[in-house]
């Protein structure tokens, strides 16, 4: 009786391992995924190409053409990792933190484009200011978020 008390702890020990052997499995194939998508969609060429767009703009429908070019750009960058279809609750959050930064950005581009054709107000550059901080900040989190579920599951395969 002793001895199949112990097989089935055994057992249950080795289920609950193979489980989290799982996740640490699915998380990295998220972070894989979405790793992936940023990389074909924030091609650094091709961003490159966008800002030397805009730096050689030379009239303000031409500065407006550029910044919409980029908003379009990152726009599809927003769908592309949305449409992820990521398993991981972590992973979730870190997509989710992506989403909310690149959203910030096509704003703050779209005020940029704006400001182009139409001098701000200084109520109008301080929000401006706020909003670029923030995207900043966000995406800054979004990285390091990504950097710290890479490191997680480098610790997790050690083991």
């Amino acid at each position: 009786m002793k001895q199949l008390k112990n097989l089935l702890l055994i057992g249950l020990f080795s289920l609950f391992l193979a489980a989290c052997g799982d996740k640490t499995a699915d998380m990295k194939a998220d972070v894989d995924a979405l790793q992936q998508t940023l990389n074909t969609v924030l091609k650094q060429e091709n961003g490159s190409a966008l800002i030397q767009q805009l730096e050689s703009a030379q009239t303000a429908e031409d500065k407006t053409k550029a910044y919409a070019a980029i908003i379009d750009n990152y726009k599809m960058v927003v769908k592309s990792i949305g449409e992820l279809k990521i398993k991981t609750e972590e992973v979730k959050k870190v997509q989710a933190q992506y989403d909310a930064g690149l959203k910030s950005f096509i704003d703050l581009m779209q005020q940029s484009s704006d400001y182009v054709t139409q001098q701000p107000t200084p109520e109008q550059i301080k929000a401006y200011t706020e909003l670029q901080a923030k995207t900043t900040q966000s995406l800054s989190d979004a990285e390091k978020a990504l950097a710290d579920l890479k490191a997680q599951i480098e610790a997790a395969q050690k083991k």
